[in-house]
């Protein structure tokens, strides 16, 4: 036995003078007070393995070794940044990349008003919709508002008339649990002068077989030109049976909201 640990401890010591890459790093870590915020988000990236460097983007493009190096805290002020950091090193393979989006405050709301949600997940509050609080995994959550219906309606008040031209809903995709994003959302918005509600925007979404693991999903809306109004009205339409590919057929799917931002 202790021959063998001998020869491994060679081999092993061998490669990293050799500079051959034996080992993947772990990724680093992200520390940050929400992925919600008012004016800016601040972010520190931690990674203690000595001769390691940590790259990341900011602009949508996976990180590489060529990417910015990290060498101070990250400012995001933008109303919707995806932040992806790897860590590596010259005897070690590249990091997993992990990734988080940030979601700068939007219009000031007044007040909202939604379809009632199932009775086990109704979130925390009258402002669970606009509180900068949620960005979690965990369905349990008192951030999320979950519907388990064919279509859910949600009325939204600014406090004041403004140029709207796009809607952000971050929403939980959680396959095991059968949460999904909607198959349509629409959006329409008060027109002051015919009295009425007309359309802004709407989109369509087909599931993707390939997600594996929980993940927040922000959909941002964008309309082709501004308009001007005080109060939107947002549908979502749920999936009313699940995909033959998961168990549970005949069933409707979850929809979990924790967030909605008006721009």
């Amino acid at each position: 036995m202790r021959t063998l640990l001998i020869i491994f401890i060679a081999l092993v010591s061998c490669q990293i003078c050799l500079g051959q890459k034996s080992v993947q790093l772990a990724p680093a870590l992200l520390k940050y007070s929400s992925v919600f915020f008012k004016d800016a988000a601040k972010v520190e990236i931690k990674f203690a393995q000595e001769g390691a460097n940590i790259y990341y983007t900011l602009d949508g493009q996976l990180p590489t070794e060529k990417s910015t190096t990290y060498k101070k805290p990250i400012k995001i002020n933008k109303n919707l940044t995806t932040l992806q950091v790897i860590t590596s090193g010259p005897t070690f393979f590249p990091s997993e990349i992990i990734s988080t989006t940030f979601i700068k405050d939007g219009l000031p709301i007044l007040s909202e008003q939604h379809s009632a949600p199932n009775e086990k997940y109704q979130g925390n509050g009258p402002l669970t919709l606009f509180d900068n609080e949620g960005g979690i995994l965990n369905m349990k959550s008192p951030s999320w508002i979950g519907y388990q219906q064919d279509t859910i309606e949600i009325l939204v008040e600014l406090k004041s008339s403004k140029k709207v031209n796009s809607v952000l809903i971050d929403f939980l995709q959680d396959y095991k649990n059968w949460v999904f994003l909607p198959q349509l959302i629409r959006v329409d918005y008060f027109n002051a002068d015919t009295k009425k509600f007309e359309s802004l925007v709407e989109n369509s979404f087909e599931l993707n077989k390939t997600i594996s693991a929980p993940e927040c999903k922000p959909i941002m809306l964008t309309a082709l030109s501004n308009i001007v109004t005080n109060q939107l009205k947002i549908k979502l339409y749920g999936i009313k049976n699940l995909p033959d590919w998961l168990p549970g057929k005949r069933r409707h799917g979850w929809i979990f909201i924790d967030e909605i931002k008006v721009y």
